[in-house]
């Protein structure tokens, strides 16, 4: 299988189970907007309102976020060896799929298009980091049309 191949269906596998994991309400802190509470009179306490996530830029003819990046990492990647890539290159971890080898790491603000092509560079000059794509945005909302069939 080629390796680009391989780095699709390794992407197309996350962003299922980033929609999973948020249709489920397993969203992590921080892309969640501020709880309503009584203390803004908006709503019931115990209401909760998950952020609207539409920013993306375009890189190599493709909608990404501007902020997240999926890594694949060798066998031996450690928890050190993470703890030293997050610090060297100012990323957190926005998602951990240990049983995939693959993390969905984030910056603390939007990155331009050269910025993210420069972090995704850089992140696969990383020794046990076997490769590093721009997380892809895909709308649920994007028109399907269907092929009709005239015989």
């Amino acid at each position: 299988m080629k390796k680009a191949t391989k780095n699709l269906i390794l992407i197309t596998m996350a962003a299922v189970l980033l929609f999973a994991a948020a249709a489920c309400g397993n969203v992590p802190e921080d892309n969640k907007a501020p709880q309503n509470n009584a203390a803004n009179n908006n709503a019931p306490a115990d209401s909760e309102v998950t952020a609207p996530t539409d920013k993306s830029i375009t890189l190599n003819g493709q909608e990404v976020s501007p902020r997240t990046v999926l890594i694949t990492v060798s066998d031996d990647f450690t928890e050190e060896d993470l703890k030293a890539l997050l610090k060297k290159h100012s990323l957190t971890v926005k998602y951990d799929y240990s049983s995939m080898k693959i993390y969905a790491l984030t910056t603390d603000r939007d990155m331009n298009e050269k910025e993210l092509a420069a972090l995704l560079s850089a992140l696969t000059k990383e020794s046990k980091v076997l490769s590093a794509e721009p997380d892809q945005v895909i709308k649920l909302t994007d028109p399907i049309k269907p092929q009709l069939s005239t015989q």
